[in-house]
């Protein structure tokens, strides 16, 4: 797992969220878990694309 993958994991636990919960805000909750595990590492422009996209639906 990377550094960065932790940070997000540990600041969402300091909110006290879900992946559920934070992935309803990112996009989904298996995108949490794959940023968390390290199989993806979005940049904040993507982020923002997938939050956009999940929004206007």
């Amino acid at each position: 797992m990377r550094k960065e993958t932790n940070i997000i994991k540990e600041r969402r636990k300091l909110k006290n969220l879900s992946q559920k919960q934070l992935g309803a805000f990112i996009g989904s909750q298996a995108m949490v878990s794959r940023i968390e595990s390290g199989q993806i590492l979005p940049n904040a422009q993507s982020i923002y694309l997938q939050r956009a996209r999940h929004h206007h639906r």
